[in-house]
């Protein structure tokens, strides 16, 4: 089966304005659900997986739409790189974090998807999504490492 006919066939349960469409593993399972149910069930899955990382999961509902964001508050290591310097702008430079804390948040955002559907477009200003979402370092856990160094 080609990939633009596999797509359409996972995507068949919602209306496909683009051919962008794509929904998470679970987004059927939690179609008709609020943002807030979702971050539940989001929170107890981030909580199960990953249970010595303190996540903050807040909801934002908006006039377009609502939004998950994910914020970890503390990890059992120190994410930050310390080869990683701020006034550096040369893209080949040292990351931010170091690889174990990347590859977390890579996973957080997978789990986040799982319960996400969109069939967006950019390019003509077209977004059609369950809910937008964010996962990053929460900036004050961040500031108080980088004030311990």
């Amino acid at each position: 089966m080609e990939q633009n006919e596999q797509q359409k066939e996972e995507t068949k349960d919602y209306p496909n304005y683009t051919r962008n469409a794509w929904a998470g593993e679970k987004y059927k399972v939690t179609k008709g659900m609020s943002t807030a149910q979702i971050a539940k069930l989001i929170r107890s899955e981030l909580k199960e997986k990953f249970p010595k990382v303190k996540f903050s999961i807040r909801t934002q509902l908006y006039a377009g739409g609502s939004s998950i964001n994910v914020h970890i508050k503390w990890l059992p290591f120190n994410p930050l790189n310390p080869a990683w310097n701020k006034n550096d702008y040369d893209l080949r430079a040292a990351p931010r974090y170091k690889a174990e804390c990347t590859e977390l948040l890579k996973d957080v955002e997978h789990i986040v998807n799982q319960y996400r559907y969109s069939d967006s477009d950019g390019m003509v200003d077209y977004f059609d999504t369950n809910f937008y979402s964010h996962v990053s370092l929460d900036w004050e856990y961040e500031r108080d490492l980088e004030a311990t160094k």
